[in-house]
């Protein structure tokens, strides 16, 4: 026996499905659901199966909306085959299947995929806006409603950071009762590995990161006006919001040259040491503390990013003289 239904509201749908917890469905329509019914032994069963449009709501925290696909339906569980939803306008396509428990005193269970590409951060939290920052992920979610495992990896090209350039950007990421956690993450930067820590809250946006690295090459980060080998930590704590990272750091090097103008001429010193507290305000870079050593004269400086993102020393009073 076959049958149709017409702009069958997505809600209805689901309400045959109990509390999916962290997926609800908000808005949209099938224009038409097709549905198959037979009877054996069993009693009676039924098939639904249709392509829904404009479906809204939210997962794991994150509003979706503009969602197109296919699906398969019974009382056991749904078939999602190619959906395409958008994640505040990034892309996001989801297959699989959601189990829902009925009949059994197991909870609503998940066999999801999801792939995305060119996923812009801010999606995840406005003050991730990292000028042309993009990530290009895949993962799965398995598990319950009540338990669900979601986790993945990510990549990519090129994140920028002022003043970090990040390149081969890559690592894992997993869902812990409300933060996307990242594991094993790291890139490359001024010639080295950094490893980057952290998580988000995708429900608020807020988010922490770190990102450390050693041996990183000083003339890469300030056009080569400085060179050596530098040490590098920073913590950001950031909002939902643009420009609202706040942090603190340190970096630190020995041993490199510095080069400046002076009458004219161009010049150059050695350097003893480099060293300093990194301070980030309403994503603004400033430095504290900082000092180097040129030769046997040891100055306060100040490290400022320069229009084209790099850093630039600024030396300040003399406050020590030494014979070694």
């Amino acid at each position: 026996m076959t049958g149709e239904a017409k702009n069958m509201p997505a809600t209805d749908l689901l309400a045959t499905y109990p509390d999916l917890k962290h997926i609800a469905v908000k808005e949209g329509t099938v224009p038409t659901v097709t549905i198959r019914a037979s009877k054996d032994e069993g009693g009676w069963h039924m098939d639904l199966s249709g392509k829904p449009k404009n479906i809204s709501g939210e997962i794991f925290g994150l509003p979706f909306t503009e969602g197109e696909g296919t699906f398969r339906a019974n009382r056991d569980e749904a078939a999602l085959e190619q959906l395409q939803l958008k994640v505040r306008e990034m892309p996001l396509t989801v297959t699989g299947k959601i189990r829902s428990g009925r009949g059994t005193p197991l909870p609503p269970g998940y066999d999801l995929s999801f792939r995305a590409s060119g996923f812009k951060t801010q999606a995840l939290s406005s003050g991730l806006f990292l000028k042309d920052g993009a990530l290009n992920f895949e993962g799965r979610l398995t598990g319950t409603s009540l338990e669900p495992k979601l986790s993945g990896s990510f990549a990519a090209d090129s994140l920028e950071v002022d003043p970090l350039s990040l390149s081969a950007v890559k690592g894992g990421f997993f869902w812990d009762f409300g933060k996307l956690r990242l594991q094993n993450a790291a890139a490359r930067c001024a010639g080295t590995d950094v490893t980057i820590d952290g998580d988000i809250d995708l429900k608020t946006g807020e988010y922490r990161l770190i990102v450390g690295g050693h041996r990183l090459d000083a003339a890469q980060l300030t056009e080569n006006k400085v060179t050596g080998l530098l040490f590098m930590s920073l913590e950001l704590n950031g909002k939902n919001q643009q420009n609202s990272a706040s942090g603190t750091g340190s970096f630190a090097l020995q041993n490199g040259r510095y080069y400046y103008m002076e009458a004219g001429r161009a010049k150059n010193e050695e350097i003893r040491f480099l060293q300093g507290d990194i301070i980030v305000e309403n994503s603004n870079f400033a430095t504290r503390g900082a000092e180097m050593k040129l030769g046997r004269n040891k100055y306060s400086v100040s490290v400022i990013l320069n229009e084209a993102g790099k850093a630039e020393i600024k030396l300040g009073e003399k406050r020590s003289w030494s014979l070694f």
